[in-house]
């Protein structure tokens, strides 16, 4: 009995400090600035392919929002993998630089939500035996990021689906690679 009166009154207090009181006032007024490094991880975009080009990635992300609108910057390399093609092996790998743009939603109590939209140039790389190519194709990477604000820092994570239109394939014919990707987050915020 008496834990449950202890967790009602502290379920009412954290209610109390997180619904109903004005968030502190930034510094730059309802301009919101951020930047952070992302680590994570794309499927393997073709199944026919011999190693999965995207893989484990590291890269980073800034951007500005203006009352809940969000524009920034994204760059992204993913190690990829290595294949054999007949005889000889093949290392793949891809780096992504784009645009993002989106709206935060920041009605939770303590996660603010991000639905957005990526675009960008994706480089495919391919290196090894008798082959050095790398061909660059337009991106689409729509998706949502979660971010949990902690004072001047921020920790997060998204999840997207991405769109390679127009990729040549090795028989001659073009298709779309779609892959998902899942990335933690870490950065300052301002």
């Amino acid at each position: 009995m008496r834990t449950s009166v202890s967790l009602s009154l502290l379920v009412t207090a954290l209610l109390a400090t997180s619904v109903g009181l004005e968030s502190p006032a930034h510094a730059l007024g309802p301009i919101d600035l951020e930047a952070g490094l992302r680590v994570g991880a794309a499927t393997n975009p073709d199944a026919d392919l011999p190693a999965n080009p995207l893989g484990f990635g590291v890269g980073g992300r800034a951007g500005v929002g203006v009352f809940g609108l969000y524009g920034g910057v994204s760059a992204m390399h993913y190690l990829g993998g290595s294949g054999d093609v007949g005889p000889a092996t093949i290392d793949y790998s891809a780096t992504l630089v784009g645009f993002e743009a989106g709206y935060t939603i920041k009605s939770l109590p303590v996660v603010n939500l991000r639905p957005q939209l990526g675009v960008g140039s994706a480089t495919l790389s391919a290196s090894g035996a008798n082959v050095d190519s790398s061909e660059g194709h337009l991106y689409l990477e729509p998706g949502l990021t979660a971010i949990v604000p902690i004072g001047l820092f921020f920790v997060g994570a998204d999840v997207n689906a991405l769109f390679l239109p127009g990729v040549d394939r090795l028989g001659g014919d073009s298709t779309t690679y779609v892959s998902f990707t899942m990335h933690g987050q870490l950065g300052l915020r301002l």
